[in-house]
């Protein structure tokens, strides 16, 4: 039987930051969601990577951690033939100040290559997600509210143009400062447990990989 190959693209959050374990964050969630509904093996393959931008445009790239999501797509996801992308990008991005539109044209790129070079790969996006700490560790103190709805408004576009399921985070998340760790960039382990599960309804409801459980009596 097939296993399903499905890779978390993303930055800090979707590694798995401030989650005591893989089974704590988003992805962990995620994981143990699936494989209550899926009739085929699964392998999660994380790809986040800490204070990652989505490409060399992005304010103040030099600061981030490097290379960015459209200088290692090829190698990071592409290269490992995923049957599903889980996308999730935006969050430095807007904390760095990158205008919308900049971070919309990067995001797009990404998207048209991996439909190119993988036809048949199921892509999931997710929006930016809450924080509260705007104000800390310059230089990614140039983001705000307004810019996160920009961003949100931006990947929706995207989401709609090419039929992809958006998993709103962002409204799960519902502003709710109790979802944040102190550090206020970072989801918590509720957070995470919110994420994580926003993001299966999108799968379970936006694709039709998964079936349910017949209980027969």
């Amino acid at each position: 039987m097939k296993t399903l190959r499905v890779i978390g693209f993303g930055d800090s959050i979707t590694l798995g930051a401030k989650a005591r374990n893989h089974e704590y964050s988003w992805l962990g969630v995620l994981e143990t969601q699936l494989k209550l509904f899926l009739n085929q093996p699964l392998e999660m393959i994380n790809e986040g990577v800490g204070d990652n931008t989505i490409s060399t445009r992005t304010t103040n790239y030099l600061e981030s951690t490097k290379p960015s999501a459209l200088e290692r797509v090829e190698n990071d996801v592409i290269n490992k033939k995923p049957d599903m992308v889980l996308v999730s990008w935006g969050l430095n991005d807007m904390r760095f100040g990158t205008p919308a539109q900049i971070f919309k044209q990067d995001l797009e790129k990404i998207i048209l290559q991996l439909n190119s070079k993988l036809p048949n790969v199921i892509l999931i996006l997710l929006n930016v997600y809450h924080m509260t700490g705007f104000d800390r560790y310059s230089p990614r103190d140039q983001g705000s509210l307004k810019l996160t709805g920009n961003y949100n408004l931006v990947i929706a576009e995207l989401a709609n143009r090419y039929n992809i399921p958006l998993a709103d985070v962002w409204k799960s998340m519902s502003i709710k400062d109790h979802l944040i760790h102190e550090d206020g960039v970072h989801a918590n382990e509720l957070g995470h447990r919110i994420i994580g599960n926003t993001v299966f309804n999108a799968i379970a409801c936006g694709t039709n990989i998964l079936q349910a459980n017949v209980i027969t009596h």
